[in-house]
C-alpha cells in the first residue's frame, strides 16, 4: 500500500516473504532508508493497559484488575513496564500468562514478542543514533546474551 504521511511521519504497511520475522523486518527497513526514509520504529501493539486487555479479551475492567492484583486468579500476573499513575503492561508477557493458565485462549501474532523486541531495538537505535552495531555490546552483556 502507499505510505501515509501525518504530522512529519510516514508509515508503510507492508507483507514481506523472508526465511525469518528478523529478516523480513530488516529487508524493509534496508529499503526504507535507500528511499531516504529514517527508519525510527515498528508499530506494534505491546504496550496494553488493564482496560485494553479486558477489551481484548471481552472482559471486564474489574475481572483483569483482579487477576492484575493477585486478588483473583493463580497469580503471577506480568508486573506492568512503567508503575506510574498509568500502568502499562506487555501484552505478549500477559498473553503468555493467560495461555499457562488456561484462561483464555488469546488471538494474538504468534511473532508479537519477536515484533516487540525488534521495535524496542530499532527505537533504541533511532533514539541513540548509534553508528557503530559494536557500541551496543556492553548492554547486550548486562541483558545477558541469549
Amino acid at each position: 500500500t502507499a505510505p501515509v504521511i501525518s504530522d512529519n511521519r510516514c508509515t508503510l504497511d507492508i507483507a514481506r516473504e523472508a526465511e525469518s520475522l528478523t529478516a523480513a523486518i530488516m529487508s524493509v527497513a534496508r529499503e526504507a532508508k535507500r528511499a531516504g526514509f529514517r527508519v525510527v520504529g515498528i508499530e506494534q501493539d505491546d504496550l496494553v493497559s488493564l482496560k485494553t486487555i479486558a477489551s481484548r479479551l471481552d472482559r471486564t475492567y474489574e475481572s483483569v484488575r483482579l487477576w492484575a492484583t493477585g486478588k483473583r486468579g493463580p497469580g503471577g500476573f506480568p508486573r506492568p513496564l512503567s508503575d506510574h499513575n498509568w500502568s502499562l503492561y506487555s501484552w505478549s508477557e500477559v498473553s503468555e500468562w493467560l495461555e499457562k493458565n488456561n484462561l483464555a485462549a488469546v488471538d494474538a501474532t504468534p511473532d508479537i514478542k519477536e515484533i516487540a523486541t525488534i521495535g524496542s531495538l530499532i527505537s533504541v537505535y533511532a533514539t541513540m543514533s548509534i553508528r557503530k552495531a559494536h557500541e551496543l555490546e556492553p548492554l547486550a552483556e548486562l541483558v545477558g546474551k541469549q
